[in-house]
């Protein structure tokens, strides 16, 4: 990745446009909304330009995405990245597959995981940086932690809504409402089968009926 947009190599334009000393024509527009990174692809030899976007917002619903419509007019071609402490905090989308409106987004529902679109990224390295995003909002660790049982993103909670899962199903399923590595979600799925929640069997997980 490199950085692309126009703060990263026009700091004293940044400045200029700050101070509202440029007059708000059409490409100093498009200039203002310029994607913030280009990604290569050595393997495919192609490049991508990406916009990132992070907010406070702490559901992976109602999300607001006011400068859809300057990015849709001007960089239509680029991918919009969605950072944000809810759900699995990663999030992207082709700006051109993205509907134009004033109304909020689900992030499950109109956005595909970041690594799901940028396949050379892994989930492990996303959710390395999980710990920043918390601390930078400022937001209480306890909530995104699997295994407290309090907790309404509570592994458990998810595996209960099922009779059998898959382990992919389950991973899958909780990384949709938490973001959590692979050494992680297995410490969760074994405190469930210590706790007799949930047994294992032939690469599922199977809740025990009482």
């Amino acid at each position: 990745m490199y950085p692309y947009g126009y703060e990263s190599f026009l700091t004293p334009l940044k400045i200029k446009f700050e101070k509202d000393e440029i007059r708000s024509t059409r490409t100093a527009r498009k200039i203002r909304s310029t994607p913030d990174l280009l990604v290569y692809d050595g393997e495919s030899e192609t490049v991508e330009l990406l916009e990132v976007k992070s907010t406070r917002w702490d559901r992976t619903d109602g999300v607001l995405i006011n400068a859809l419509p300057r990015y849709k007019k001007h960089w239509n071609e680029s991918t919009l990245t969605m950072i944000l402490p809810a759900g699995h905090f990663f999030y992207a989308q082709s700006v051109s597959d993205l509907e134009s409106k004033t109304e909020d987004f689900d992030m499950n529902k109109e956005f595909m995981w970041f690594e799901e679109l940028f396949t050379k990224v892994k989930s492990k390295t996303l959710c390395s940086y999980k710990k920043q995003i918390i601390d930078f909002w400022g937001r209480r660790k306890k909530t995104y932690d699997p295994l407290d049982g309090a907790d309404r993103f509570n592994l458990w909670e998810v595996a209960k809504q099922k009779k059998r899962w898959t382990i992919d199903e389950l991973f899958h399923e909780q990384n949709t409402r938490n973001l959590i590595s692979e050494r992680n979600f297995g410490r969760a799925v074994n405190t469930l089968i210590d706790d007799g929640k949930v047994v294992k069997k032939r690469g599922r997980i199977l809740l025990v009926q009482k």
